[in-house]
């Protein structure tokens, strides 16, 4: 009997205990349009508002081309000036031998002969005014073009 009036209030308690609950928030896009019977439907974020169409009036912009600076080393050739000057060229004398016959005797004469007369001569000459030299020059390499676009307005 002590054992039957120890079990009342235990047995009270457990009447007036109701099923754990707990609140669990549910995502929509998780569910594949599938709601379980144990999701209550309080508890279920709505799903995100659908993007605005589109705009269907648009305006045309300028889009800028992009331009990067690039150093590169160039060779520079030298500045040259061509002048002429005139020359004396003295006369070019050779031994020349000359064969004869003296009565009846052959004699073998050497003497000197002038080949070329002395003259004068225009030559050419080459004055560095400017040697050639490296330089680094920088130029604009295109990256990406100038292009228009299309905007909702």
């Amino acid at each position: 009997m002590r054992h039957v009036l120890l079990l009342i209030p235990v047995i009270a308690i457990f009447a007036a205990a109701r099923p754990a609950s707990a609140q669990v928030w549910v995502d929509v896009n998780d569910l594949n349009g599938k709601l379980p019977d144990w999701v209550d439907a309080k508890y279920v974020r709505p799903e995100p508002v659908p993007p605005r169409p589109p705009s269907t009036e648009y305006r045309r912009v300028w889009v800028e081309p992009v331009y990067r600076i690039v150093c590169k080393r160039v060779w520079v050739e030298p500045v040259v000036r061509v002048e002429y000057d005139r020359v004396w060229v003295p006369p070019r004398y050779e031994w020349r031998e000359t064969v004869m016959w003296e009565d009846g005797v052959k004699v073998i004469r050497r003497e000197r002969v002038c080949v070329e007369p002395g003259h004068y001569e225009m030559q050419r000459r080459e004055v560095v005014v400017r040697p050639g030299r490296w330089e680094m020059v920088e130029q604009r390499e295109l990256v990406s073009p100038g292009y228009w676009k299309l905007e909702p307005w």
